[in-house]
């Protein structure tokens, strides 16, 4: 369960689910391989991409966490 403490959040929380459920689905259909996961891995930082055990790709929770309710990000340090 993910929990999140304003209106932002919230928004960037739904973005990132459709983004994870196409990237998932476009893997699942054989239209990206793990290598295309690892292309977008610098750019891409809505979703936590694959890992090598097969784990599908998933919200960015250590950065959503961050997200305040004016739309900025927080440093993480």
């Amino acid at each position: 369960m993910t929990y999140t403490v304003n209106e932002k959040q919230n928004e960037v929380y739904e973005l990132a689910l459709k983004i994870t459920e196409n990237l998932n689905t476009a893997f699942d259909n054989g239209y990206l391989d793990k290598s295309d996961f690892y292309s977008m891995q610098n750019g891409l930082k809505l979703a936590k991409l694959p890992r090598s055990d097969g784990n599908k790709s998933m919200p960015n929770i250590s950065l959503i966490s961050r997200i305040r309710k004016d739309g900025g990000v927080s440093s993480m340090y």
